[in-house]
């Protein structure tokens, strides 16, 4: 309400004008997932009333975007509807690192044949071996094996978070 008086005639006038405040719409983010490995991926997905555009921090403009975060990452929703009002949502993904496995060997030039070969990893809580030279999956640590031929062994650490990761493969020559 604006109410105006002349000065000079001491008339006045009101005028009112009424404004209309339209809503900020409500958004919610919904994650698969709050807490990943490194580089795994997470769904997010946003909750809001219907008819709203959706911005996200990575990009995305659709009601359902995949991350894959590296580090722990906090990511933002806008939502924006009819009428030009934006609400807002943040949800924050844990990032648990890979487990960085290493390996030893007894015999890390080189085997007669015959002698076996004892690898023993470090760095995870469990491990799977794969042999260049078997279809085979091997489980355990430390671990034998009596390669006749040269044979490149890749292990896989599994840590208590359930992140996994490969290291570099070993290669053992077999000598005769």
């Amino acid at each position: 309400v604006v109410v105006g008086t002349n000065t000079l005639t001491g008339c006045s006038q009101t005028v009112t004008e009424n404004i209309v405040v339209n809503p900020s719409p409500q958004v919610f983010i919904i994650p698969n997932t709050s807490t990943v490995c490194a580089g795994s991926p997470a769904q997010l997905s946003a909750i809001g009333a219907s008819g709203l555009t959706y911005t996200w921090n990575n990009g995305a403009t659709t009601p359902v975007t995949s991350v894959s975060p590296l580090i722990n990452t906090t990511y933002t929703l806008l939502a924006s509807n009819a009428n030009g009002c934006i609400g807002s949502a943040t949800q924050l993904i844990h990032v648990n690192a890979l487990p960085t496995v290493q390996v030893t060997s007894t015999h890390p030039t080189g085997l007669c044949a015959g002698e076996s070969l004892i690898l023993t990893a470090a760095g995870a809580s469990s491990y799977n071996w794969a042999s260049s030279t078997s279809p085979n999956l091997y489980v355990g640590n430390p671990i034998t094996f009596m390669p006749n031929v040269t044979t490149v062994y890749t292990i896989t650490g599994t840590d208590a978070n359930g992140c996994k990761n490969t290291s570099a493969a070993v290669q053992v020559t077999g000598l005769s």
